[in-house]
């Protein structure tokens, strides 16, 4: 094709290039000079045959650029769909974002609530049993205390007892005591 263009171009000049000097050496300017007429119809007559024997090529040529472009553009406008999908699926999301945005705060802040009233709960329930447990450990001990303190007193009160008896009973004394335990020991079996 480049070639092509390069001999028309090549062709043209010369064929100015000869009408003007012609014009020179003949003196009417009104009148075309044969020369003009042969050159003008050997252009006419390169411009038919390359018309002819380059036409397919023309067309095979603008015929692939044509597919080309079309191809482009259809990719273009293919690439462009996704695009707006896209940029319609993101608008979408950051739309239902900002319409959630305060839902999803009250929901956790009602949540931390929640889970705050349930920690409180738990730890009141938890405190309870342990004071319970406190209360149940501090009867025991009391309890045992007592007991304990039971048993002591009657120990001492035995221990005092049986001296008091030992220094101020008499063997009569001793022998009715004895007589008297011996008949209640009888009775209660």
């Amino acid at each position: 094709m480049k070639g092509i263009s390069f001999f028309i171009i090549v062709n043209l000049v010369s064929i100015l290039a000869k009408a003007a000097s012609a014009a020179e050496h003949h003196g009417n300017e009104n009148e075309i000079p044969r020369v003009v007429l042969y050159q003008a119809i050997n252009v006419i007559i390169i411009f038919a045959v390359g018309a002819y024997y380059g036409r397919q090529k023309i067309v095979e040529f603008f015929g692939t650029k044509k597919t080309q472009f079309l191809q482009a553009q259809e990719k273009a406008q293919s690439i462009l769909r996704i695009a707006e999908q896209e940029h319609h699926e993101v608008k979408t999301r950051l739309d239902k974002l900002k319409l959630t945005k305060n839902e999803s705060i009250s929901k956790a802040k009602t949540d931390a609530n929640d889970m705050r009233t349930q920690m409180l709960q738990e730890a009141q329930a938890r405190a309870l049993k342990i004071k319970e447990e406190a209360q149940m450990s501090a009867k025991i001990e009391i309890e045992r205390a007592k007991f304990n303190l039971k048993q002591q007193a009657v120990k001492e009160a035995f221990e005092l007892s049986k001296r008091d008896l030992s220094s101020k009973a008499t063997s009569d004394d001793q022998k009715k005591l004895q007589d008297d335990f011996i008949s209640k020991v009888q009775v209660v079996q």
